[in-house]
């Protein structure tokens, strides 16, 4: 694990951790041990065991948990339109998706 309870242990209270590398980069019973305490948050894009479907979702969000809309042309699209908008902010300050 690249992070386990000693490093979690180091996170400022109240942080929110989003985890964007690989199921297991995180230590399931330390990250659940933290956000079960609300001494930390979480955001990660696979669900883990049921134990987190369980937490209050100020504490625990699986976009992938809560959403049917996950495929491989849905995630490429999302990603897509967020790197043009990244790279279209930077050129001209402007960003085409905006919605209000």
């Amino acid at each position: 694990k690249y992070i386990d309870s000693a490093k979690l242990a180091l996170m400022h209270d109240d942080a929110l951790i989003v985890n964007c590398a690989f199921v297991g980069a995180i230590d399931n019973d330390a990250l659940y041990a933290e956000l079960s305490s609300g001494r930390l948050r979480a955001m990660q894009d696979d669900p883990l065991d049921e134990r987190f479907a369980k937490l209050p979702l100020y504490n625990w969000f699986s976009s992938n948990s809560h959403t049917g809309y996950n495929t491989e042309e849905a995630n490429r699209t999302a990603s897509d339109m967020s790197t043009a908008t990244l790279l279209n902010l930077l050129e001209t300050g402007e960003d085409q998706h905006r919605v209000n």
